[in-house]
């Protein structure tokens, strides 16, 4: 009877070990990515009619790709509109155990920069 009961509490270390690797595999699916981007001072407009939405205007520096997420969308930045940031953002892919993509998220890593824009700036050719 007690080296049932040997066996039996190592089945079910073994059976703990096992279920804490295995979730642990899953994490790692999610990929995550820094990039390095510009935000525009003005929001932009996005979509039109009942999906029409106000967008910051990010640019990644690495390849020139647009981005336009909302205020509120990249997790710790709190965007103020008349002022050009350069950012290290985390993209982070969400991805089932079935290696489905099911979301992306961002997330502020770090401020690299924040300059406040000039209104008055004239837009186009300086008048003669």
């Amino acid at each position: 009877m007690t080296i049932m009961i040997k066996k039996l509490k190592f089945l079910a270390i073994l059976l703990i070990a096992t279920l804490t690797f295995a979730s642990c595999g899953d994490d790692e699916k999610n990929e995550v990515r820094y990039l390095t981007v510009k935000v525009a001072s003005k929001l932009t407009t996005v979509g039109s009619g009942s999906t029409q939405k106000n967008c910051m205007d990010i640019t990644v520096e690495a390849n020139g790709q647009k981005l336009y997420l909302q205020p509120g969308e990249i997790l710790g930045f709190n965007y103020v509109e008349g002022y050009e940031y350069r950012l290290k953002i985390k993209e982070l892919h969400e991805v089932d155990k079935d290696g489905n993509e099911i979301g992306v998220y961002y997330e502020l890593d770090v401020i690299l920069s924040e300059k406040k824009v000039d209104d008055d700036t004239p837009i186009g050719p300086i008048p003669s």
